[in-house]
């Protein structure tokens, strides 16, 4: 295939993930169509489905950039802090507002659980969230016997706070007994 025909493709490809993405995040998973998607991209619907087995595929995709968005977001707030909990803290915060904001609320608290199968989701919320905590929990030099279930907990509270952002609780007060629940796992 010619590099100029390669490179059309992956900008319709492009243009199909960023118009999918945007509908989703106003409308719904069940209140959008391959045609609205496509029409809104300016393409034939042919061209999602060369791209994507059904609307269910591009939607999976769009959820797994929506979660890599909030990841990169953490590690952006993270990059120049060197102690542990706050790197912690901060990457903790910085997912809560991404995975919480009107671009990704909908995709990630409402359709992504409903519509993406549950193991799949299950491995996405793990490979993103596993991204903030690995490196976090080894400079804080938690026991590696106790490394797995640190983890899970903060993940869990991490994914909870989004919840709690996304129905109103301001940002700001997650951050003191964040703190604190981070400091009682890290050194307990």
């Amino acid at each position: 295939m010619p590099r100029a025909t390669r490179d059309a493709a992956e900008r319709t490809r492009m243009a199909l993930l960023v118009s999918a993405t945007a509908l989703f995040a106003e409308r719904g998973f069940h209140s959008v169509s391959v045609v609205d998607v496509a029409g809104s991209a300016g393409v034939s619907r042919g061209a999602v489905y060369h791209n994507w087995a059904d609307k269910t595929a591009l939607f999976a995709e769009v959820v797994e950039h929506a979660h890599a968005d909030a990841a990169e977001r953490a590690a952006v707030a993270t990059a120049d802090i060197n102690d542990p909990i706050e790197v912690l803290l901060h990457g903790a915060l910085a997912y809560v507002a991404a995975c919480a904001d009107d671009r990704h609320r909908r995709i990630l608290l409402v359709d992504g659980p409903a519509v993406i199968d549950r193991a799949r989701w299950v491995a996405l919320e793990r490979e993103y969230a596993a991204s903030l905590l690995t490196d976090a929990l080894d400079r804080a030099e938690v026991d590696p016997t106790r490394r797995a279930a640190v983890s899970l907990l903060l993940a869990g509270a991490v994914q909870r706070a989004v919840v709690g952002v996304a129905e109103g609780m301001p940002l700001g007060a997650l951050r003191a007994p964040l703190r604190a629940m981070i400091e009682a796992a890290v050194r307990g």
